[in-house]
C-alpha cells in the first residue's frame, strides 16, 4: 500500500494490538472492553471508552480528543495531523 505510518490511525481494543501498532509505529485509538479494561493503554494515542455518536458521546479515559465527543473524520484528520 506504500502508506507512511505518520498517515495512518490503528483501532485497537487491547494491550497485543496497542503494542503490535506501536512496533509498527503507529498512532492507535483503543476502545476498551470488559476484558481489557485495566490493560496497560499508556503509549495510545487516544483510550475511549466506545467511538461514540452524534447522540452518544464517548468518555475520554486518556488522550486528547481534541474537543470532540464522537470519532467522525474531523478528529482522526486532527489526531493524524497532531492539530
Amino acid at each position: 500500500m506504500n502508506i507512511q505510518p505518520d498517515n495512518c490511525l490503528v483501532f485497537e481494543d487491547s494491550d497485543n494490538g496497542l503494542e503490535a501498532a506501536k512496533a509498527a509505529g503507529l498512532k492507535t485509538i483503543i476502545t476498551v472492553n470488559d476484558y481489557t479494561r485495566n490493560q496497560d493503554f499508556t503509549d495510545a494515542t487516544l483510550v475511549l471508552n466506545h467511538l461514540g455518536e452524534p447522540d452518544k458521546p464517548f468518555t475520554v479515559i486518556a488522550g486528547n480528543a481534541k474537543g470532540k465527543t464522537y470519532m467522525d473524520m474531523n478528529l482522526i484528520d486532527d489526531i493524524i495531523n497532531f492539530r
